[in-house]
């Protein structure tokens, strides 16, 4: 599936990135940016963005045909994106959206998802001691009691999720 268009809305930029990175997974360099840019387009104000990057980053020198990009790897690239589009507070806001979160009526797949997303975002891991305190806090009541009463209580973070 293509990715959506990126309208430089900084909250939706770590989910495009992501989709970006799959799409452009095994580009070249110059390809990566073609790719990238193409999918950074929506509205006047982002257009204008994106004509000002090409303006700084891409340089031709006497006789250079095509111009080059000041790139000097698809890193350095997305450094230069991320310092525009970053939203700075992503990891205050997983962090509460974390917080926030339930299992309430659905699957405990689907918990885990949305789960492991707000973990990840704000920083956690499913390593972190505080990752099992948070599920204890938040799965169903009845799954709990249940995970509880049997022989083998779950030490780690795999070992609820499994349950």
């Amino acid at each position: 599936k293509e990715p959506e268009p990126f309208t430089g809305d900084k909250s939706k930029y770590d989910t495009w990135k992501n989709e970006m990175l799959i799409y452009v997974d095994g580009a070249t360099l110059d390809q990566t940016i073609k790719y990238v840019l193409s999918y950074i387009r929506g509205n006047k104000s982002i257009d204008q963005w994106k004509r000002a990057f090409r303006l700084a980053n891409l340089t031709a020198a006497t006789g250079q045909t095509p111009a080059k990009w000041n790139f000097t790897s698809t890193a350095a690239f997305w450094d230069a994106l991320d310092k525009v589009f970053h939203d700075p507070n992503s990891k205050r806001r997983a962090f509460n959206d974390l917080t926030a979160l339930t299992q309430g009526n659905r699957s405990a797949q689907d918990f885990f998802v949305e789960f492991e997303q707000h973990l990840g975002t704000a920083g956690l891991t499913t390593t972190d001691p505080s990752a099992i305190e948070m599920i204890l806090q938040k799965v169903c009541k009845d799954l709990l009691r249940d995970i509880y009463r049997s022989e083998k209580k779950p030490s780690t973070y795999d070992e609820w999720k499994e349950r």
